[in-house]
């Protein structure tokens, strides 16, 4: 019999969030395992630690939208999510790219809610918030300015996580030793940035009452998760095609 690979089919929603747990829990312990083991001087397998952390984390970001009621697992191609380790870095690129944007318009939003509701309240708005709102154009590109070098982290996280792992030859033989602090201290920043946008999104929904747990399970579609994630199927499947 064919071994069912969307993990999502094998669950329901509600076993969808002990998975998710457990998927987080993991990646926690890889991190603390790249954490320790860098202590001793050795940087290369530490760097592959925090890749998997990072793959964890998607698959458990994964399954607490779909203990959400977000219809996660009846998007065509989801289980590659669970069977492939570039889709889910390619993932983690968009969540490391939207997640500041989101996080900028979601907080401006409910402080202009606020100020409509009681308009005597004093509202201090961050400084990432004053400068979209005045369009400063060098202030946003400031915010955003380490973002080309964490997307090129990402596009090679896979060749990262390889090289940690093992001896391999190119020009010259090529060992997990080799991999510098500096790398392990870049890759522990980008890893140590995602996982916190990953425990404030699942803060955000955890603060939800039932009644608005209730009308996303009720309004699944407006959420749109197909749009976010089919882009990034048909993009890997592309990938994956044009290397045969």
């Amino acid at each position: 019999m064919k071994k069912e690979r969307n993990l999502l089919k094998l669950l329901t929603d509600e076993e969808c969030l002990d998975a998710s747990k457990k998927a987080f829990l993991t990646a926690d312990l890889h991190k603390k395992s790249a954490e320790t083991l860098s202590k001793d001087g050795d940087y290369g397998i530490p760097v592959s630690h925090l890749v998997l952390s990072t793959e964890q984390s998607v698959i458990g970001i994964l399954l607490y939208l779909q203990h959400l009621g977000m219809n996660v697992r009846n998007v065509a191609g989801v289980h590659m999510f669970f069977t492939d380790h570039i889709i889910k870095h390619q993932l983690a690129t968009m969540i490391s790219f939207m997640y500041p944007i989101l996080k900028l318009f979601m907080g401006f939003v409910q402080k202009t809610k606020e100020k409509l509701h009681n308009p005597d309240a004093h509202i201090e708005y961050s400084e990432e918030e004053e400068a979209f709102m005045s369009k400063d154009e060098k202030k946003i590109q400031h915010i955003f300015k380490d973002l080309p070098e964490m997307m090129d982290w990402w596009d090679d996280a896979n060749i990262q996580k390889n090289k940690g792992f093992y001896v391999d030859y190119s020009k010259s033989i090529e060992t997990p030793m080799e991999v510098s602090e500096l790398e392990y201290k870049r890759a522990f920043v980008i890893v140590d940035n995602f996982q916190k946008q990953i425990s404030d999104t699942v803060s955000y929904f955890e603060k939800a009452t039932e009644d608005d747990k209730k009308d996303i399970k009720k309004n699944s579609k407006k959420y749109g998760i197909d749009k976010i994630l089919l882009p990034v199927i048909e993009a890997r499947k592309k990938e994956i095609r044009d290397k045969r």
